[in-house]
C-alpha cells in the first residue's frame, strides 16, 4: 500500500475484502481530493489568506467600488427568461449597469477565494470526524465546491450580458438554474464544517 494513500482509504484487506459490499465501500472510501494531501498545519495556513481577502471584499472594498443593488441583482439572476430580465434592467441607469458589470467580473476572483476556502474547510471537517465515510463525504463536498465555482462562469457571463443588453432564451434560465444549484452546494459546504467545528469543541472538552 502506498504511503501516500489517505488515512480514510485504508481498509482491512482480510478475507472479507472480496465481498461486493466491501468492494463498494472501499471504492467510496477511496474518493479523494487534491486538497486532501495538504498537511494539517498548511491546511490552516491556506484558509487564513482566503478568509482575510473575503473580509476585505465584504467590508473595505465596497467603500472604493460601491456595491450595486443586491435586490435588483437577485431579481436579474433569477429572472429565468429574456423577457423578465429585460423588465428588470429597463429602469437601470448607466452608472448602475457599470457597477453591476464590474462586480459581475470581480465576482470571479471572489468566488475563486470563497469556493477554495470552502473546499479546504470541508477537508478539515473530514479529518475532524475521522471516519472513512466522513472522509469520503469531505472529498465529495470539496469537489462540489470546485464544481460550484465552475457554475459561476455561465451564471456571471449571462448576468453581465443581460445587464449590457437583451439576451436570448435559454441563457437567463441557465443562469437561474446555476444560481440555485450553487446555493445548494453552498449550504452543504457551510453545514459540514460547522458540524465539524462543534464536534471538535466536544472533543476538546472531553479531554
Amino acid at each position: 500500500m502506498s504511503s501516500l494513500e489517505p488515512v480514510w482509504s485504508r481498509k482491512d484487506r482480510g478475507p472479507e475484502a472480496s465481498s461486493p459490499e466491501t468492494a463498494r465501500s472501499r471504492t467510496v472510501n477511496r474518493l479523494t481530493h487534491p486538497f486532501g494531501s495538504i498537511p494539517e498545519g498548511a491546511l490552516r495556513i491556506g484558509v487564513v489568506p482566503l478568509a482575510i481577502f473575503l473580509v476585505l471584499v465584504w467590508t473595505v472594498f465596497p467603500f472604493v467600488f460601491p456595491y450595486p443593488n443586491f435586490d435588483a441583482i437577485a431579481s436579474l439572476v433569477m429572472a429565468g427568461s429574456a423577457q423578465a430580465a429585460a423588465a428588470v434592467v429597463s429602469d437601470w441607469t448607466l452608472d448602475e449597469r457599470l457597477r453591476v458589470v464590474f462586480w459581475g467580473g470581480f465576482d470571479f476572483i471572489v468566488d475563486f477565494a470563497w469556493w477554495n476556502g470552502a473546499a479546504l474547510a470541508c477537508i478539515w471537517a473530514g479529518r475532524v470526524f475521522g471516519s472513512a465515510r466522513m472522509g469520503a463525504v469531505a472529498a465529495t463536498l470539496a469537489w462540489a465546491c470546485w464544481f460550484g465555482f465552475l457554475l459561476n462562469v455561465p451564471e456571471n457571463l449571462t448576468f453581465v450580458l443581460m445587464t449590457l443588453g437583451p439576451v436570448n432564451d435559454p441563457w437567463p434560465a441557465l443562469a437561474a438554474a446555476s444560481a440555485v444549484l450553487r446555493l445548494l452546494i453552498l449550504a452543504a459546504a457551510v453545514l459540514f464544517p460547522t458540524l465539524a467545528f462543534f464536534a471538535r469543541l466536544r472533543q476538546r472538552r472531553a479531554h
